[in-house]
């Protein structure tokens, strides 16, 4: 299948990589944009009736996709198609957009198994998203994912099965959100949310946890999908992870499935040398804690200074799980 490239013409309107005279699949193709301004960029494209574009990539590091401009991991031009939009990826690092897809079909195929990624990992976000990201436009989610890696915002998240956030320390700034929505987001699975602390190195403190904003709304954010309640129907509630010597607990600010923050608070429940000098008075102070359930060991608290108006621990395990009925802990 011979293919084209069609790069941005001066007037900036399309990066496009797609089969020459639109014919069947556009697979495997990738565009890379890292400075310049183009109108629309398609990781792969088809317009053929009955092609599927997948496993195609696009990577955003700089540059401007201008003003009413999209960003389409695959796409399929054809109303009459039945080939999916499957299978592609939107990694974006930096650069300036609007809405963003990981599949889109005008057709009637499927728009699953795409991913988006936000960051790398490794260093903080220099990207701006006016728009709002999509795993795909159809209703059926399946596989789709969206990577949060560094903080990140965008005017909302759509039609995502996985919601993925990846806490490292090098590439967050705990003071604020990790990502930043700001209108109603809906449909979350809570099943699906989960949090990998496996790059985790931050400082913990003796007196309080490692408070992270996962996602913050205003105006609001719900695991409702329909009538289900996927937070704390069925005794589910709030989650924990485990990354070497580190855990989060991860819950909504409310404890329901409705609310403007997902948070975690994250304590090193072994292995930790640690010592307390605070000028100002807290109630307890710790070594190792742990609120969900792992084993507390090997740590050491040393008091060096300051005034503890309770206990000292070297180790504490406190079962912070809130109901999962009545959401109160």
């Amino acid at each position: 299948m011979e293919q084209r490239i069609v790069m941005p013409t001066a007037a900036g309107r399309r990066a496009q990589v797609t089969s020459k005279a639109a014919k069947k699949d556009s697979t495997g193709n990738t565009v890379n944009l890292t400075s310049g301004t183009v109108r629309n960029i398609y990781g792969g494209f088809t317009s053929s009736d009955g092609g599927s574009a997948t496993d195609n990539k696009v990577n955003i590091s700089g540059g401007t996709v201008g003003t009413g401009g999209t960003v389409y991991g695959g796409y399929i031009s054809s109303a009459t198609s039945a080939g999916g939009a499957t299978g592609n990826s939107v990694t974006i690092t930096g650069g300036s957009m609007g809405d963003v897809y990981g599949g889109f079909t005008t057709g009637t195929g499927k728009t699953t198994g795409n991913t988006v990624n936000l960051g790398d990992g490794e260093h903080s976000l220099a990207a701006t998203i006016n728009g709002t990201i999509y795993g795909g436009n159809g209703t059926d989610t399946t596989g789709n994912t969206l990577n949060v890696k560094t903080n990140a915002a965008a005017a909302n998240i759509k039609n995502f099965e996985n919601l993925a956030f990846y806490v490292n320390s090098s590439a967050l700034n705990a003071a604020n959100p990790m990502l930043t929505l700001s209108s109603a987001t809906n449909n979350l699975d809570w099943r699906k949310l989960t949090v990998d602390a496996s790059k985790f190195s931050g400082t913990i403190s003796t007196f309080e946890p490692y408070n992270l904003v996962l996602m913050q709304n205003a105006a609001g954010i719900s695991f409702m999908k329909g009538t289900d309640d996927t937070l704390y129907a069925g005794r589910r509630g709030s989650k924990s992870t485990t990354s070497g010597d580190f855990e989060f607990t991860i819950d909504t600010l409310s404890h329901t499935a409705s609310a403007t923050q997902v948070t975690a608070a994250g304590y090193k429940f072994k292995n930790h040398t640690a010592s307390y000098s605070e000028t100002t008075p807290h109630t307890e102070a710790w070594a190792g804690r742990t609120a969900a359930g792992n084993k507390v060991e090997k740590n050491k608290l040393t008091v060096t200074a300051g005034n503890i108006t309770t206990a000292a621990y070297g180790g504490l395990v406190i079962n912070n799980k809130p109901n999962a009925t009545t959401g109160r802990r």
